[in-house]
């Protein structure tokens, strides 16, 4: 089996290619020397490393709060991106799998969001996720899109390793505590990205994935810490205040209510997703020594 994956030096896109490696997977992995939203250099990428039975599309514009400000070059990765590449895989006959995004919510709902709910979002970034998801409907029947949320890592930028940075620096920090939301290890969703790619079926349409429970950006950044001083990263606790969204302004909203039902990928993939906090366990484990 051959798997192209783009966006392969973020942070989903290197667990990504690891674990699929790992499991003797053909890996081709790119991204930024491939421009994604110039069909003739993905064409042209496509003829150089021969027919792949897989796309997996990890490059993204994440950037939420830069996105309102700069919502053409959004819309462009996040959108043109994703049709350009499933329009590819349609021409060769490869399959693809796209990640998405809690953000094509309105985050108002108080239970977990199904597949199949009502999408309505209220950032640009939101919205030009949404609109990839489109193109990949439009331009390749075999796709299966995968939604995720408050996905963390040991590489490139995200919420552990801001916190764990903040409580080794401050004597206390701020954290919004009424937004809610499933936090996400990489290597977890990695896992569930290999399992579709190795199945015998050839199901296709759209499923969440997001480590089990729930908590608040608050509640995470107190795990964090619990974690981190079992682990022995730090001497001395760092104040964790909770603040409430009107407390800390962003330019983008961000969604009140980000849980998502990871139901029917567990019973159509046949996979049991691990808790969140047992998945923060491993990860804050892992960095012993190099933090």
């Amino acid at each position: 089996m051959r798997v192209w994956v783009t966006g392969a030096a973020g942070m989903l896109g290197t667990n990504v290619v690891f674990v699929l490696r790992k499991a003797n997977v053909h890996v081709c992995a790119s991204d930024r020397e491939v421009d994604i939203t110039d069909a003739d250099a993905v064409a042209n990428y496509l003829e150089q490393i021969g027919r792949p039975d897989w796309i997996v599309n990890c490059a993204a514009w994440t950037a939420v709060d830069a996105a309102e400000s700069n919502e053409a070059a959004a819309f462009k990765l996040n959108a043109d991106g994703p049709g350009v590449l499933a329009v590819a895989a349609a021409r060769l006959g490869a399959r693809m799998i796209h990640i998405s995004t809690d953000y094509v919510f309105n985050g108002q709902a108080t239970v977990p969001y199904a597949p199949d709910a009502a999408v309505d979002p209220g950032s640009v970034y939101g919205k030009s996720k949404l609109a990839g998801e489109a193109a990949i409907r439009e331009g390749l029947d075999k796709h299966v899109i995968i939604r995720t949320a408050w996905l963390y890592g040991a590489h490139g930028a995200n919420f552990v390793g801001t916190m764990l940075r903040f409580m080794r620096e401050r004597e206390e920090i701020g954290v919004v505590a009424d937004q809610h939301g499933a936090p996400t290890y990489t290597v977890d969703l990695a896992d569930a990205i290999l399992r579709v790619v190795s199945a015998s079926s050839a199901m296709a349409g759209t499923w969440h994935f997001t480590n089990k429970g729930d908590t608040t950006w608050y509640g995470f950044a107190q795990a964090i810490q619990d974690e981190a001083m079992k682990a022995g990263l730090f001497e001395r606790k760092c104040r964790i205040t909770p603040l409430t969204t009107a407390q800390y302004p962003t330019p983008a909203v961000r969604p009140a209510y980000s849980v998502l039902d990871t139901t029917s990928f567990e019973k159509d993939w046949n996979i049991d997703i691990p808790h969140w906090r047992s998945s923060l366990h491993t990860f804050i484990q892992s960095l012993k020594g190099s933090v």
